[in-house]
């Protein structure tokens, strides 16, 4: 695997309105692998004192492009059981629910208030629902992936949904990020190296689930 970090060299402005397809369609000039390849990479789309930049963990080297600086080196996590480490998380928090013979998603956040009344959701605290709900996802996911939340504070620095097209497809998609920020120890190295490199969560191919990690 190889962990790299892409920045914009051009003008911010001549990139400053693309959405999350816009996005996933650049990553992928950075593989010009056979057009019908599966996806063999994941990213996430920051920015770094204005400048734009891409985080991104693939099984091949990526290639260079006009405008953007490519960094990158093998990704090897040299982990432990017991490990704490902080973290910095982009997800699609969503919640699976069968409707007749079809499985949809649906944003935790607008879920869970579709389902109160008018009264009980003009009560609501948004930004503590958030920060609630944000938390109980990821604990849900954690053991599974090997790790659970440490001690201190999680943090959600930004939820934000995006409305866009895909190319081609008349009608509309949404994808809803939060950022997640906080401490956790590793429970299961295997299972949370696979999660290093395979992400966690849904829409992976929009810049979602790449956990970024470092020693606390």
């Amino acid at each position: 695997m190889y962990l790299s970090r892409i920045t914009w060299e051009g003008s911010p402005k001549e990139i400053a309105n693309w959405n999350p397809y816009r996005h996933h369609e650049m990553v992928w000039k950075f593989f010009p692998l056979d057009p019908k390849a599966k996806r063999r990479w994941m990213f996430r789309y920051d920015l770094d004192r204005g400048r734009p930049r891409y985080f991104l963990v693939s099984l091949e080297p990526p290639q260079p492009v006009a405008k953007w600086r490519v960094e990158t080196k093998p990704y090897t996590p040299d982990l432990c059981n017991g490990d704490l480490l902080h973290f910095d998380l982009r997800v699609n928090p969503v919640v699976s629910r069968r409707e007749g013979k079809r499985v949809k998603r649906f944003d935790v956040v607008m879920d869970y208030k579709y389902q109160l009344d008018k009264e009980a959701r003009e009560k609501l605290d948004q930004n503590e629902l958030i920060y609630r709900l944000g938390c109980e996802w990821l604990a849900r996911r954690a053991s599974s992936h090997g790790f659970e939340i440490g001690a201190r504070r999680t943090l959600v620095a930004c939820y934000r949904p995006s409305v866009f097209h895909k190319r081609k497809h008349p009608d509309p998609m949404t994808v809803t990020t939060m950022d997640l920020t906080g401490t956790l120890r590793v429970t299961e190295v295997d299972a949370f190296r696979n999660m290093l490199f395979n992400g966690l969560g849904p829409a992976k191919s929009f810049g979602c689930g790449l956990m970024l990690v470092r020693r606390a």
